[in-house]
């Protein structure tokens, strides 16, 4: 119920999610419906037994207030000033920024990898 919680005040009541209980045996069950409504619905019930897996919809991670997003066409322009600063290589350059800015460096590496090839279509 606390995960549900959390998930309804980071992305909201309408975030869609799965909560499967008891996978492969007699009693499985799959809840299917909004974070809010899975909360209802699990709140009402007596108690909640058994292995839990939750599903939830893949959805963007909100920013946080005052933590600028990466922005994408100067995020390679971010990394070579701190390879060149810090003498280091772009793997610990995005490493570091993906922690400045509190998202996954493979994320970040998926956004640089689409910022070069926006690059490279524009410059043919």
């Amino acid at each position: 119920m606390d995960t549900l919680a959390d998930l309804e005040s980071v992305w909201g009541p309408d975030l869609r999610i799965v909560v499967a209980r008891e996978l492969t045996k007699i009693h499985e069950e799959f809840l299917r419906s909004t974070v809010a409504a899975a909360r209802a619905d699990l709140a009402a019930r007596d108690r909640i037994r058994g292995e839990i897996v939750l599903l939830v919809e893949a959805l963007p991670l909100p920013l946080r207030a005052g933590t600028p997003g990466p922005n994408p066409e100067k995020l390679s322009a971010r990394i070579s000033r701190l390879q060149t600063e810090l003498g280091i290589d772009e793997k610990e350059a995005l490493k570091r920024l993906a922690r400045e800015l509190g998202q996954s460096k493979s994320d970040l590496y998926r956004e640089l990898q689409r910022e070069r090839a926006r690059h490279k279509s524009v410059s043919r």
